[in-house]
C-alpha cells in the first residue's frame, strides 16, 4: 500500500487468485463514488483523475477502479478474461471492500459500458446509480466494427486494437437490458453526453428505472465530455444531486 498525498493505492482481492488495482481519494467515513470506466477504458481517465478532486474538496470521497490492467503483474485481469457478469462481480468486491472498511453512503458511477456494470453489481451495497452516457444493448460487429479472429476472439479497432472474448459478445447480445434496468430501485443520475452517440440509451434507463431518476444534458459535449468545461458540469450535476438526496431523507 502506498500513498501519495491524500490518494491510496490498494489492490482489491479477486477470485482466483486476482486483484483489481484501485484508487482510494478521502476518507470512508465521507459519502463515496465508486468510479467505473467504460469498455477499454482505465480509472485515470480525465473524467475520474479530475472528478476525484473536485469531489474530494466539496467532502466526498472516492474510489476509482481498473477493471483490467496493462500491468506486468499476471494476477491482474486482461480485457479477454471479461465480461459484463465479471465487471459486476468484480465491482461488487469493491463494494464490499467500502463497507467493510467502514464506507455509510456508497454511489455508484459508471461510463459508458461502465453503466451496465454497476447495474449488474449487488443493489444491496449501493446507495445510487450515477450513469454517464451509458451504452444500451451494443451490437458488438455492427457497432464497434469487431471481427472474429479466432474461435474465441474478436480484434475491434479504434484506432488502437484490441480484442474482446467471444464470451463478452455473446453474455452482452444475450443479456436482457430492460429487466436489468427495470430491477433498480435506488435513486439515479443519468447524465447524458448531447452531442454524444448514447443520449437515447441513457434517457431510456431514466425512464424505465423503478427508483428516483433525475435526468441532465450536458451540452456540447461528446461521449467522453472532452469539450472544456463540459466535465465539470457533470461534476457540479452530480454533487447537487447528491446534496439533493440528503435533504430529502
Amino acid at each position: 500500500m502506498s500513498e501519495t498525498q491524500s490518494e491510496t493505492s490498494i489492490r482489491i482481492k479477486l477470485p482466483g487468485n486476482k486483484y483489481m488495482p484501485a484508487i482510494l481519494r478521502g476518507s470512508l467515513k465521507r459519502p463515496m463514488i465508486l468510479m467505473v470506466h467504460g469498455l477499454t477504458g482505465h480509472m485515470n481517465e480525465h473524467i475520474f483523475f479530475n472528478g476525484a478532486r473536485y469531489f474530494d474538496k466539496r467532502g466526498i470521497s472516492s474510489l476509482r477502479v481498473s477493471l483490467y490492467s496493462d500491468s506486468e503483474d499476471s494476477s491482474t485481469r486482461c480485457l479477454t478474461d471479461c465480461t459484463l457478469k465479471t465487471h459486476a462481480e468484480d465491482i461488487n468486491a469493491a463494494l464490499s471492500y467500502l463497507r467493510k472498511n467502514g464506507a455509510k453512503k456508497v454511489y455508484v458511477l459508471g461510463h459508458s459500458y461502465g453503466g451496465p456494470s454497476i447495474m449488474l453489481a449487488d443493489q444491496k451495497l449501493i446507495d445510487g446509480y450515477i450513469l454517464l452516457d451509458a451504452s444500451y444493448k451494443p451490437d458488438f460487429i455492427k457497432m464497434f466494427g469487431a471481427k472474429k479472429i479466432s474461435k474465441n476472439l474478436f480484434k475491434i479497432d479504434w484506432g488502437v486494437e484490441f480484442l474482446v472474448s467471444r464470451k463478452m459478445k455473446d453474455f452482452s447480445e444475450h443479456l436482457d437490458w430492460d429487466a436489468m434496468a427495470k430491477k433498480i430501485t435506488k435513486p439515479m443520475l443519468a447524465i447524458y453526453a448531447a452531442k454524444g452517440i448514447l443520449k437515447k440509451s441513457t434517457a431510456h434507463y431514466a425512464s424505465i428505472a423503478q427508483g428516483p431518476t433525475k435526468l441532465v444534458g450536458i451540452p456540447n459535449a461528446t461521449h467522453c465530455f472532452d469539450e472544456p468545461g463540459t466535465e465539470e458540469k457533470l461534476f457540479n450535476a452530480t454533487i447537487k444531486w447528491i446534496q439533493s438526496l440528503k435533504k430529502s431523507r
